[in-house]
C-alpha cells in the first residue's frame, strides 16, 4: 500500500504544475481510480513541513505548498513539489489561469500515451470538463470521447498569449524569495 504523500508525488508529476486539492483528488481518482480522502491531504502539508525540519530535508522531495508571490505565504490549498524550481512553486496573479491551461495540456498528453480502451469513464468526463473552460476547445466536444488533439492544441494556443508574463512575474519573485531561508523557500512564510 503506497502512503498519501507517494499517491500525491505521483499525480502532481503527472499534472506537472501546481494544482489545487481538488484537481489533484479529481486527476487522481481519473488516471488511478482511487480517491485522496481531503482530510489526508489537509494534513498532508503540516506533516511534510514537520517532516523536513526534523530531518534537515533527508527525503528526496517534499509535498509542499505553493508560495504567494507577494508575501511568500502558502497559497490556500494549492500543492506543489519541493524537486520542482522555485519559479515553478510561486503563484501570481495570472498563475491560476496557466496552471490551469499548462495542466490541461499534461492530462491531454498523459491521456494520449493510454489506449483508448484504457481511458476509463472517470478520465473522460474529467477531459471533458477541462475543455469546457479552454476557449475553442467546447465547441465540438462530446463526453463520451473528447479529442485530444483539440484539447491539447486550443489550451497551448490560449497558453502562448499569457504565458510570457506569468514567468516574467514568477522570475521576479523568485529572485525576491531566494534571500529566504530554505524551509521558507519550500514551505512559506507566516
Amino acid at each position: 500500500m503506497r502512503s498519501i504523500r507517494d499517491l500525491v508525488h505521483q499525480t502532481l508529476s503527472l499534472i506537472g504544475v501546481p494544482a489545487s486539492v481538488k484537481d489533484i483528488r479529481a486527476v487522481h481518482q481519473a488516471f488511478f481510480g482511487s480517491d485522496l480522502p481531503a482530510s489526508r491531504l489537509g494534513s498532508l502539508r503540516r506533516d511534510e513541513e514537520r517532516s523536513y525540519t526534523a530531518t534537515n530535508s533527508a527525503r528526496p522531495y517534499y509535498v509542499c505548498p505553493a508560495l504567494t508571490a507577494d508575501r511568500f505565504a502558502p497559497a490556500r490549498g494549492v500543492l506543489s513539489l519541493s524537486t520542482w524550481p522555485l519559479e515553478e512553486r510561486i503563484v501570481v496573479a495570472t498563475s491560476s489561469r496557466v496552471n490551469f491551461l499548462a495542466m490541461t495540456v499534461g492530462i491531454a498528453d498523459a491521456a494520449e500515451r493510454l489506449a483508448p480502451a484504457a481511458r476509463s469513464a472517470a478520465l473522460n468526463e474529467l477531459l471533458y470538463r477541462l475543455a469546457l473552460d479552454v476557449l475553442g476547445a467546447a465547441a465540438v466536444l462530446t463526453d463520451q470521447s473528447p479529442d485530444l488533439d483539440l484539447i491539447r492544441s486550443a489550451a497551448q494556443d490560449e497558453l502562448k498569449a499569457s504565458v510570457f508574463a506569468d514567468r516574467q512575474a514568477r522570475a521576479e519573485a523568485a529572485g525576491r524569495a531566494r534571500q529566504l531561508e530554505q524551509v521558507h523557500q519550500y514551505f512559506g512564510t507566516r
